[in-house]
């Protein structure tokens, strides 16, 4: 199997080098799709880096929302706050852990708190800091494909004391909107790509049609019929 892998790779190589050699058609088709590439990756580089600054602000606005929104749930003297903010988390797609000072757990929306860690500190190993409260964080919990998730820690009064809360999106929207965008912007790219190819060979085929002509009408002149002229009329003196 891998050695008829490799024939059909060596045969396409052969191929387009035998191409590049001698076709003058292929040659231009080719330039013309690479150009065309090269300006679609820019193009779709810049759209991807725009949308990901713009959902890293965004997620960031939605997570401090949320914190004011937590933190008066917390001035709520009845017992269903926490039922309440858990409603609020599940509903918008984040969770919320409260921490003392120490580091220890008070309160969260997650069910299994084994992977919630107290950060504290940028040092804290597979942690980018974005300023003195945002942080891209590395999870240590194989559920969540992406890997990564935001966190927004500011201190707060809980039942009458400080704490620490952890306020964490795994950006599940985003990364799912970016992922699909990625997709169809790969289907624009082939179909541009297929039609470039389409009319830059019908294009390059109609420029060297003259060409063609005049190389056959050379190659058929022989010593009886020295008399064959080639056509010229209709240039405009190339």
């Amino acid at each position: 199997m891998n050695e008829l892998i490799k024939k059909e790779i060596k045969y396409l190589y052969n191929r387009l080098i035998e191409k590049l050699r001698f076709s003058l058609t292929f040659k231009i088709t080719l330039a013309h799709a690479l150009k065309t590439t090269s300006i679609l990756i820019f193009l779709e580089i810049c759209i991807i880096v725009g949308f990901v600054l713009f959902s890293g602000w965004h997620a960031q606005e939605d997570m401090k929302r949320n914190f004011y929104l937590i933190t008066d749930y917390f001035k709520d003297s009845s017992a269903s706050y926490e039922k309440t903010i858990q409603k609020f988390a599940q509903l918008d797609q984040f969770s919320t852990t409260v921490f003392d000072l120490a580091g220890n757990i008070l309160y969260s929306t997650e069910k299994d708190t084994k992977f919630e860690l107290f950060y504290n500190n940028e040092e804290t190993v597979g942690v980018l800091g974005i300023n003195d409260k945002y942080l891209i964080v590395k999870e240590n919990d194989p559920s969540h494909f992406l890997g990564y998730a935001m966190i927004l820690r500011k201190e707060a009064r809980w039942n009458g004391r400080l704490v620490q809360v952890q306020v964490k999106n795994r950006m599940i929207k985003e990364s799912t909107t970016l992922m699909i965008m990625v997709l169809l912007l790969v289907i624009i790219d082939i179909f541009l790509l297929l039609s470039v190819i389409a009319s830059g060979t019908k294009s390059s085929k109609k420029i060297l049609k003259p060409l063609e002509i005049m190389t056959d009408t050379v190659e058929n002149i022989t010593i009886n019929e020295l008399d064959t002229r080639l056509d010229i009329s209709g240039s405009q003196d190339e």
